[in-house]
């Protein structure tokens, strides 16, 4: 017979989750009704309108705190019980630490989140510190308690702490059993039973973000933009300080800038079509990206004359021509810190305004950026991640979960074509975070470093979407 019915606003509850463990732990059976479930007679009792709330088989009034619902399945589940129960000033440290974890979701600013990154640190030291004076795997010893139960849910989150905030607490970093407490706690039977996919508190956190929201993608186009870029001009300088026997790396330069500027033609034709509007209409400002449009508009014709200026080159005899390596090489060089300046200035000009704007509008024009070049992308998206850091690309994919769905064709072709271009170091991390939702014939590691050329996908993209010049409308 049920014990009582536990009744939770919604899945993804940490705090319902908290119960659920221990009801398995003690081998409590617990009744559960979430969300549209929940009887009209037990919101009205439930005064407070904070969840879980649990009703007793016996009846009673409602308990309302998750540590006081654990405690009466441990009062009723006799020498199983008094073995899981926990000392109170060991729950009242953990309890630390999961306040913290709750501001730093929910702070607003950066520096508000900083002051509770440093908290959160000091937190899980506490935390550590327990463990460390416990004679066995667990915060109690030898056996899985109450203790690990109460947070087992939270630190199940920490990982989308980082995935939210770019911050990875110091202590799984530095302690090594520390970590893999957490790993045996996260693993745990009982919780792993009732634990939440891993996209689902991706997209519930990027839902519910104050800050850094699903349309920093544009920061990370950025970095996958810098990189691209370093590497254009430092393979151009090698062609022209090098022997000039063939064309061969003169041609890879040459694609490699071709799927830049097709890429950054593709991000500029969102801002001025989608982004743009929108933040003039917050700024109350027609004018206001008017700066941006402008350097748009002037590096259309920059990029596609540095193109024919490769083309010119291509054309000439190896060996024949030093000068005009030397020149095209400049030329990257000078066109690099003219496009650094731009990102510099929208990052500066335009972030501040876009983080203001809420969630529902970021996933909204998110799903429009996705929609405007769904042809092109996935002959792009692979090349670019390959040029981000590993933690943007992760990012990157979180947020094209909006607009990707995960079942769907367009999100196996996005992976595959990434699959091709990063390396197993990095693919790697792409299925510790994805696995949930990655197809299984994309399980594997990949053997080698860009299995796809630079060339081969300036091809491929070229025979889907042929252009002759590239543009950037209004």
């Amino acid at each position: 017979m049920a014990l009582g019915t536990l009744y939770s606003k919604d899945s993804l509850c940490p705090f319902a989750h908290r119960v659920l463990i221990a009801s398995r732990e003690l081998e409590a059976s617990v009744d559960v009704a979430c969300g549209s479930d929940i009887p009209e007679s037990i919101r009205e009792a439930n005064t407070k309108g904070t969840w879980p709330v649990f009703s007793p088989s016996e009846g009673g009034v409602l308990l309302d705190d998750s540590s006081q619902i654990v405690g009466h399945l441990i009062s009723r589940s006799g020498a199983r019980g008094n073995a899981y129960r926990s000392d109170g000033e060991t729950l009242a440290k953990l309890n630390g630490l999961v306040g913290c974890i709750s501001k730093v979701i929910r702070a607003g600013k950066p520096a508000v989140q900083r002051e509770y990154r440093e908290k959160l640190d000091r937190a899980l030291a506490a935390v550590e510190a327990i463990l460390a004076s416990a004679e066995g795997p667990y915060l109690g010893g030898e056996h899985f308690g109450q203790a690990d139960g109460h947070i087992a849910p939270f630190l199940y989150r920490l990982p989308f702490l980082v995935e939210v905030r770019g911050h990875v607490p110091q202590m799984l970093l530095e302690s090594e059993e520390f970590a893999a407490w957490v790993d045996r706690v996260v693993n745990r039977p009982s919780f792993v039973a009732i634990a939440p996919k891993r996209h689902e508190l991706r997209q519930f956190y990027a839902r519910n973000a104050q800050y850094g929201k699903p349309m920093k993608v544009g920061r990370l186009h950025h970095s996958g933009f810098r990189g691209m870029w370093n590497d254009l001009v430092a393979r151009t300088s090698t062609v022209a300080s090098g022997n000039d026997t063939d064309n061969v790396a003169l041609q890879e330069a040459r694609d490699l800038c071709y799927l830049l500027f097709r890429s950054v033609a593709l991000h500029a034709k969102f801002e001025n079509l989608v982004l743009f509007p929108e933040l003039d209409a917050a700024k109350q400002d027609p004018d206001f990206t008017a700066e941006g449009k402008e350097q748009h508009d002037h590096e259309v014709d920059e990029m596609n004359a540095l193109l024919e200026h490769f083309d010119r080159t291509l054309s000439e005899q190896p060996g024949d021509r030093p000068a005009a390596l030397t020149s095209l090489s400049e030329a990257c060089e000078r066109l690099r810190s003219s496009q650094f300046a731009h990102f510099d200035y929208e990052e500066a000009n335009f972030m501040p305004v876009l983080s203001e704007l809420d969630t529902e509008r970021h996933l909204a024009m998110l799903e429009e950026a996705y929609e405007m070049c769904i042809l092109e992308r996935p002959f792009l998206i692979g090349a670019l991640a390959s040029y981000m850091p590993i933690e943007n690309t992760l990012s990157l994919l979180d947020s094209l979960l909006y607009a990707v769905k995960p079942d769907s064709t367009q999100w196996r072709t996005l992976l595959q074509a990434m699959h091709r271009f990063l390396n197993a170091e990095q693919w790697l991390r792409v299925v510790r975070r994805f696995e949930d939702i990655l197809p299984t014939s994309l399980m594997v590691i990949p053997t080698g470093y860009r299995q796809e050329t630079i060339g081969s996908a300036a091809r491929a993209l070229h025979a889907a979407a042929p252009v002759d010049r590239i543009e950037i409308p209004h």
